[in-house]
Protein backbone atom coordinates (compact mmCIF):
# COMPACT_ATOMS: atom_id res chain seq x y z
CA UNK A 1 0.00 0.00 0.00
CA UNK A 2 2.72 2.66 0.96
CA UNK A 3 4.22 1.96 -2.79
CA UNK A 4 0.35 2.76 -4.17
CA UNK A 5 0.74 5.80 -2.04
CA UNK A 6 4.00 7.18 -3.51
CA UNK A 7 3.14 6.59 -6.85
CA UNK A 8 -0.09 8.52 -6.23
CA UNK A 9 1.24 11.62 -4.83
CA UNK A 10 4.01 11.55 -7.64
CA UNK A 11 1.07 11.78 -10.01
CA UNK A 12 0.55 14.83 -11.25
CA UNK A 13 -3.25 15.88 -11.62
CA UNK A 14 -3.88 12.89 -13.64
CA UNK A 15 -4.71 9.45 -13.66
CA UNK A 16 -3.22 8.40 -16.68
CA UNK A 17 0.73 9.61 -16.02
CA UNK A 18 3.03 7.17 -15.52
CA UNK A 19 1.35 4.41 -16.89
CA UNK A 20 1.65 1.59 -19.02
CA UNK A 21 -1.71 -0.18 -20.61
CA UNK A 22 -1.99 -2.80 -21.88
CA UNK A 23 -5.22 -2.71 -23.82
CA UNK A 24 -4.86 -6.06 -25.19
CA UNK A 25 -4.72 -7.30 -21.90
CA UNK A 26 -6.96 -4.81 -20.37
CA UNK A 27 -4.91 -3.57 -17.40
CA UNK A 28 -2.81 -0.95 -16.61
CA UNK A 29 0.64 -0.96 -14.25
CA UNK A 30 2.68 2.08 -13.37
CA UNK A 31 5.80 2.54 -14.82
CA UNK A 32 7.24 5.38 -12.18
CA UNK A 33 8.34 7.92 -15.86
CA UNK A 34 5.66 10.78 -17.79
CA UNK A 35 4.44 8.34 -20.03
CA UNK A 36 0.61 8.66 -20.93
CA UNK A 37 -1.14 5.44 -20.96
CA UNK A 38 -3.69 6.59 -23.73
CA UNK A 39 -1.38 6.70 -26.55
CA UNK A 40 -1.41 3.22 -27.21
CA UNK A 41 1.41 3.06 -30.68
CA UNK A 42 4.34 3.34 -28.91
CA UNK A 43 5.84 5.14 -25.81
CA UNK A 44 4.95 8.57 -25.37
CA UNK A 45 5.94 11.29 -22.83
CA UNK A 46 2.48 13.74 -21.56
CA UNK A 47 2.19 15.55 -24.09
CA UNK A 48 1.08 18.30 -22.30
CA UNK A 49 4.34 18.90 -20.30
CA UNK A 50 5.46 18.22 -23.89
CA UNK A 51 3.95 21.95 -24.65
CA UNK A 52 5.80 23.17 -21.37
CA UNK A 53 2.18 22.72 -19.56
CA UNK A 54 1.50 21.30 -16.51
CA UNK A 55 -0.22 18.25 -16.78
CA UNK A 56 -4.17 18.68 -16.45
CA UNK A 57 -6.49 15.59 -17.19
CA UNK A 58 -9.44 17.29 -17.44
CA UNK A 59 -8.37 19.82 -19.87
CA UNK A 60 -5.60 16.98 -21.65
CA UNK A 61 -6.97 16.94 -25.52
CA UNK A 62 -5.74 13.14 -25.45
CA UNK A 63 -8.02 12.33 -22.37
CA UNK A 64 -10.70 14.26 -24.24
CA UNK A 65 -10.36 12.30 -27.31
CA UNK A 66 -9.66 8.92 -26.11
CA UNK A 67 -11.38 8.20 -22.81
CA UNK A 68 -14.50 8.26 -24.25
CA UNK A 69 -13.84 4.96 -26.85
CA UNK A 70 -12.96 3.18 -22.99
CA UNK A 71 -15.09 1.03 -21.52
CA UNK A 72 -13.34 1.91 -17.55
CA UNK A 73 -14.88 -0.36 -16.05
CA UNK A 74 -13.32 -3.69 -17.85
CA UNK A 75 -9.76 -1.97 -17.24
CA UNK A 76 -7.97 -2.89 -14.30
CA UNK A 77 -5.18 -0.63 -12.54
CA UNK A 78 -2.79 -2.80 -10.68
CA UNK A 79 -0.14 -1.07 -8.27
CA UNK A 80 1.65 -4.07 -6.44
CA UNK A 81 -1.64 -5.88 -4.43
CA UNK A 82 -3.79 -3.23 -5.13
CA UNK A 83 -5.84 -3.90 -8.00
CA UNK A 84 -9.16 -1.21 -8.76
CA UNK A 85 -10.98 -0.84 -12.07
CA UNK A 86 -10.05 2.47 -14.14
CA UNK A 87 -13.46 3.92 -13.10
CA UNK A 88 -12.59 3.40 -9.66
CA UNK A 89 -9.13 5.18 -10.20
CA UNK A 90 -10.26 8.02 -12.16
CA UNK A 91 -13.08 8.50 -9.08
CA UNK A 92 -10.41 8.45 -6.57
CA UNK A 93 -8.58 11.26 -8.84
CA UNK A 94 -11.39 13.00 -9.62
CA UNK A 95 -12.43 13.23 -5.63
CA UNK A 96 -9.03 14.33 -4.80
CA UNK A 97 -8.55 16.61 -7.13
CA UNK A 98 -12.28 18.14 -5.94
CA UNK A 99 -10.62 18.30 -2.43
CA UNK A 100 -7.34 20.40 -3.44
CA UNK A 101 -9.87 23.04 -4.92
Amino acid sequence: MVDFIRHYEDCPCCPFYGFYFSINVGIMVPQHGNQCSLIQDSYSPCQMEMQKQAPDWINCPIVKQILPTIDTSKIRVVINNLELSLSEWIAKQRADLDKRK
